[in-house]
């Protein structure tokens, strides 16, 4: 790691003096054998000329002493966790990993996932196929279908049991809640088929791609939360967990971990977080199933490690969390997967 300023306002000598460092780890740092960094205690705004250098070499300029020394803790953590379930050299190559034998293993609900992620074709994945795939990771998703048009919708609810939740099914409508395209707390045949005209009407004003309504059965109680995945051009394959629900964006409160992640280690970055005091049982309230969750999540982290050259992001927003001993229960997901060649639906 190399300490650079970088501040923007400096003097042209103390600009070119660091300009000068960090031309020179760029040029010398492909041919080292350990990964480099670049790390700064400047607090204001940096020398666009040395963010540009960094960024077009490909290495990481952290801001802030403690922030960089915490990063490089946990890359070499991760990178020991990798190093330590890697398979024997004989490992048999998993389906849907192009070929290739995958150093960090995959494991089979992650590979089960990649089998029915295979089966669909399309960039943006919505809630029904999303939900089948998570399924085939293990995670426990709400039961539910797609209605046609509000009779069908209707029909389908009462096959479920009252109530039902009735949502948009839509490519173009990924916060479904605030486009006013779910309706809650159903109770009867009536008051589905109203939803469903609503919802459907409503999406159709604002120019959506319409699948169907999507008629489910109504979660138990629980405490919402966001669990997700993206694929960093930079760090790779990461997980993300934390507040979620409506309060996702209120809050900005989440944790990101490099995947494959342990249901360890989301336990520990949970504990760090503002919802996992509530997770826990703030005010007398009873503890949730913290435990199903750190599974869930870390199951999630091994779909994204496994299909980290297939997709681009999963969103799985809300899982509610149950009472200690209930579980957890998906009841939305979007998946966004690359442009991929020869998928058959």
């Amino acid at each position: 790691m190399f300490a650079v300023n970088t501040p923007l306002a400096a003097t042209e000598e103390d600009r070119e003096l660091y300009r000068t460092m960090v031309a020179t780890v760029t040029r010398t740092a492909p041919g080292l054998r350990a990964p480099v960094a670049l790390f700064t205690l400047t607090s204001g705004a940096l020398d666009p000329v040395i963010l540009a250098a960094a960024h077009d070499a490909g290495i990481p300029l952290l801001q802030g002493a403690r922030e960089a020394l915490v990063a490089v803790s946990r890359l070499r953590a991760a990178a020991a966790r990798r190093l330590a379930s890697a398979p024997s050299p004989d490992a048999t190559p998993v389906p849907g990993t192009s070929g290739r034998a995958d150093p960090a293993g995959v494991t089979p609900r992650a590979a089960a996932a990649l089998a029915e992620l295979a089966r669909h074709a399309g960039d943006t994945l919505t809630q029904g196929i999303a939900g089948e795939i998570l399924a085939a990771a293990g995670l426990n998703v709400i039961r539910g279908r797609l209605a046609a048009t509000p009779e069908d919708a209707a029909q389908i609810a009462g096959e479920l049991g009252f109530p039902v939740v009735a949502k948009i099914e839509s490519p173009d409508i990924p916060h479904k809640s605030d486009a006013g395209c779910v309706r809650l707390d159903l109770r009867s045949a009536d008051e589905v088929r109203a939803a469903a005209a609503v919802i459907g009407d409503r999406a159709a004003a604002l120019g959506a791609r319409i699948d169907g309504v999507r008629i489910e059965r109504q979660a138990p109680d629980g405490i919402a939360v966001l669990a997700g995945a993206i694929i960093d051009p930079q760090i790779g394959p990461a997980v993300v967990v934390g507040a979620g629900g409506i309060y996702t964006e209120l809050l900005d409160d989440a944790a990101v971990l490099l995947a494959p992640a342990t249901a360890a280690e989301v336990r520990e970055a949970l504990a760090g977080l503002r919802i996992g005091a509530l997770l826990s049982g703030a005010r007398g309230q009873p503890a949730a199933d913290i435990g199903a969750l750190a599974g869930a999540v870390a199951a999630i982290s091994e779909f994204a490690w496994a299909a980290r050259d297939e997709i681009t992001a999963l969103d799985v927003n809300p899982i509610l969390v149950h009472v200690g001993g209930a579980g957890v229960t998906v009841v939305d997901a979007l998946l966004v997967r690359r442009n991929l060649k020869g998928a058959s639906s």
